[in-house]
């Protein structure tokens, strides 16, 4: 029915992205009539990467790079943050524009907080590595030891490894090991939800 519809553009995907883009297009035209619209926050989001022909996403950081967006129609949410951002922000943030009352276990951050935006961080696991991101810094950390580190905002290409130049950004550091023992902790003890 869509075939030769969309643009092939530079990757087979881009088809894919075209066919998504008037799918959403085609469903917010249709549910923006419905009563329940303007109460809603839509959150859509992507649940991993896929190629790029940027050379900007090739990269070890931007390669995880998906989009997060928050649509909420009786809020007037508007803008774009470029600032670093993970999918476990998503439950702190709708609990912020829900105005949640209650205690609840997130290791994410509510990303309408500006105030403390200089918190923001990521976390995943590349080659057997902890790859963590926060403020300028890249930390690779294979569980015992910091392997490579770089200045992401000077050095986005991540070429230049400062793990023999200076001092390992130590809050950032430690602040990578408390998430992972908290987070490892919790798994054992079950305690990634609130008691009762």
């Amino acid at each position: 029915m869509y075939e030769g519809v969309f643009d092939k553009g530079k990757l087979p995907l881009h088809q894919c992205v075209g066919y998504s883009d008037m799918a959403l297009r085609r469903f917010f035209e249709a549910v923006r009539q419905e009563p329940w619209y303007e109460r809603t926050v839509f959150v859509i989001t992507a649940d991993h990467s896929v190629p790029c022909h940027s050379e900007a996403y090739k990269t070890n950081i931007n390669g995880f790079a998906v989009p997060i967006l928050f649509h909420a129609p009786g809020l007037q949410l508007k803008g774009l943050d470029a600032s670093l951002a993970q999918q476990i922000d998503i439950l702190p943030t709708l609990m912020e524009l829900l105005n949640y009352p209650k205690p609840y276990v997130a290791f994410g951050n509510n990303l309408l907080d500006a105030e403390r935006k200089n918190e923001r961080f990521v976390l995943n696991y590349v080659s057997e590595t902890f790859q963590f991101l926060m403020n300028e810094w890249a930390i690779y950390y294979d569980g015992k030891k910091v392997v490579a580190f770089y200045d992401r905002i000077k050095d986005p290409f991540l070429t230049n490894n400062l793990i023999n130049n200076g001092p390992i950004p130590e809050k950032e550091f430690q602040f990578l090991k408390a998430i992972i023992q908290q987070y490892n902790n919790r798994m054992i003890e079950d305690r990634l939800t609130v008691s009762k």
